[in-house]
């Protein structure tokens, strides 16, 4: 970054403090530039760390909410949060309107793993090449929020949630997309209550948003999805009382909403346009509901082979 660029950052950011857009003055802020140095004290925009790693440790044991300030540039790190000690937030956010770009360069660990910790939020940040997940939240992680990222290139998963009391995380507003070697857009392997909301996922290799174990209450509502094999697949038994509301799903290979297993789940005004299947409801799915979606253009527009009803 110019030294031009910074000096305009540390300028806009002196001016938000003023006026109280920021954190409260008695939360903790951290800044990180690709630039910096971990030898820096990393709490003056004009002495930030060289790494997110870094902010993170010094985060996580505090008493009150933090915020990790990333300037624009590449970060090639695996960043782990493993626990939150407080009750409020630990935000990891863009400085600028230039996102900063957390590059796994092929690196076999997940980019961002959250694992035993809440209230964690990644917002504004570019997540891309890795050979697992972009993001991974594992274990009793709870009200987490993934929010206005570009995730892409991930061989596993753009996001992924695996963990039996991982509850109430938000996916909102992400981009994930040009990912033809990605199986997953979204991959919720456990956690009920989950939040998947404006979210646009392209180009995946298999899945857009992959449900499989036992999950409950989880909504899929006003994502735009598109170009993958499988649009949205329900897939074990326990995945119940689910919501797909509102959605675009179109250019779909194969199936726009395929439900294998999982009872009362609902279907509710969404728009299908150009997909093989727009709804497919198997045997082992009991009590779908589906009513007042809208489709264009399919061989199937809804197909129920089970005991699903209309």
């Amino acid at each position: 970054m110019t030294d031009f660029f910074r000096q305009r950052i540390k300028l806009l950011f002196y001016a938000w403090l003023f006026l109280g857009f920021v954190v409260p003055l008695e939360a903790k802020h951290y800044f990180v530039d690709d630039n910096g140095s971990d030898a820096n004290n990393g709490t003056n925009v004009s002495a930030p760390f060289l790494t997110i790693s870094k902010a993170a440790g010094l985060m996580m044991p505090l008493a009150v909410s933090s915020t990790c300030y990333i300037f624009p540039g590449n970060y090639s790190e695996q960043v782990e949060i493993y626990s939150n000690k407080n009750n409020g937030f630990m935000v990891f956010t863009r400085l600028s309107n230039s996102l900063p770009v957390l590059d796994g360069a092929g690196a076999s660990n997940d980019i961002f793993t959250i694992t035993n910790a809440s209230r964690v939020i990644l917002s504004g940040l570019v997540i891309r090449a890795c050979t697992n997940s972009g993001i991974m939240i594992l274990g009793n992680s709870v009200s987490n929020s993934i929010m206005q990222n570009e995730i892409y290139n991930n061989s596993r998963a753009g996001i992924m949630i695996s963990g039996s009391e991982a509850d109430c995380n938000r996916i909102e507003g992400n981009h994930i997309w040009k990912s033809t070697s990605q199986d997953y857009c979204i991959y919720i392997l456990e956690g009920d209550s989950t939040e998947i909301r404006t979210n646009r996922l392209a180009q995946s290799g298999i899945y857009s948003i992959y449900l499989q174990g036992s999950i409950t209450n989880t909504r899929i509502v006003n994502n735009q999805i598109c170009s993958n094999s499988y649009g949205i697949y329900i897939n074990y038994e326990g995945i119940d009382r689910n919501s797909i509301i509102s959605n675009r799903i179109w250019k779909i290979g194969l199936f726009g909403i395929y439900i294998q297993q999982g009872d009362t789940n609902r279907i509710y005004r969404n728009l299908f346009a150009d997909n093989l299947y727009g709804v497919y409801v198997d045997n082992g799915a009991d009590g779908t509901e589906e009513i007042n979606n809208t489709f264009f253009r399919h061989t199937y527009a809804i197909y129920n082979p089970g005991n699903a009803a209309n």
